[in-house]
């Protein structure tokens, strides 16, 4: 078995694999520009960046800046000889206000026991509240129909004036940020529905169903994580949101369920024309299963360049 193992490994170096079945990406990946904003702002940021990063690693065009300076003056100039980028992904790990003053300008509030919440204005009223409209980056993104995905467990706030949302409550639910469930017997998952994945083939979480074997992609024991509560302003806004993820928990300690399969999405895609954007609204370098994890940053990011392409995490363990 040594043998074989020191065969295979020799193989897999030679040919240069990195632990990915590629299926024909090589064309879509080497011509994806992909810009990655980050938080940089404590180990939970940092360590969500990198696990995208690493999902993205096949992508030579992928680019990083860090949210807490960057402007949409700078985009213009780090673009300015190929375009715009084909997506952009916001790596909103750890506290929203963490992103700096031009990801998107709201009016938020922080309540005890409630966390951060935004009241809908409008579209007007978010610009009005704007120091800059020009250099606001998630309104240029919708502008220019820049690809957009939204990671991390505060996903869904750089979003509320883009895409009609009329409140966000970042602990506002049963399961809080996810850090309790922790003790052998608790679980934390995020419950994946295929058959609303209407995002055609690959999708965005059908081949990580395939990896996991079920719809249960699991957190680690004892990860922060909590979902966002929030509601759309009215049915124009939310039909043009497709959930497909709902995070929900078990409390073994009080037997007791937490969250029904549809109370907390925290996947989902929002599109306008020919405007595509997905939240993964949670912390996916959390996820136990991390090659399902990948999978779907994968999926979501090449879907929303619309450059879809089958490639699927499919890491080897070899056992002695």
């Amino acid at each position: 078995m040594k043998l074989l193992y020191l065969l295979y490994s020799f193989v897999m170096l030679s040919s240069g694999f990195s632990g990915v079945q590629h299926n024909n990406c090589a064309n879509q990946e080497s011509s994806l520009k992909v810009l990655v904003i980050y938080n940089d702002a404590g180990n939970k940021a940092v360590a969500g960046k990198n696990f995208l990063l690493d999902a993205l690693s096949d992508v030579p065009g992928a680019r990083t800046l860090p949210s807490s300076t960057v402007t949409w003056n700078q985009i213009v100039s780090m673009y300015r000889t190929g375009g715009w980028p084909d997506v952009i992904v916001h790596a909103n790990g750890g506290w929203q206000k963490y992103s700096g003053p031009n990801i998107t300008h709201f009016d938020e509030q922080y309540s005890p026991g409630k966390g951060w919440s935004f009241n809908w204005m409008g579209p007007k009223g978010c610009n009005k509240i704007t120091k800059n409209i020009n250099n606001e980056i998630i309104q240029n993104v919708f502008k220019h129909k820049i690809g957009l995905v939204s990671m991390g467990d505060d996903a869904m706030h750089p979003t509320k004036c883009l895409c009609g949302i009329n409140k966000v409550f970042t602990n506002d639910n049963n399961i809080g940020d996810g850090r309790r469930f922790k003790y052998t017997g608790d679980e934390m998952w995020v419950r994946l529905d295929k058959n609303k994945d209407v995002t055609g083939d690959p999708g965005i979480i059908k081949s990580a169903v395939n990896i996991l074997g079920s719809d249960k992609m699991l957190f680690k024991l004892g990860a922060t994580s909590g979902p966002d509560v929030f509601s759309f302003l009215n049915t124009t806004y939310s039909k043009r949101f497709t959930a497909m993820g709902y995070q929900q928990a078990y409390d073994k300690s009080l037997n007791l369920p937490v969250g029904s399969s549809t109370q907390y999405p925290v996947i989902g895609t929002y599109t306008y024309g020919n405007f595509r954007s997905v939240m993964l609204n949670y912390n996916p370098e959390t996820i136990a299963n991390i090659n399902a994890s990948k999978q779907i940053i994968y999926d979501a990011v090449m879907w929303a360049a619309d450059k879809p392409c089958k490639r699927q995490f499919t890491y080897q363990v070899i056992k002695d």
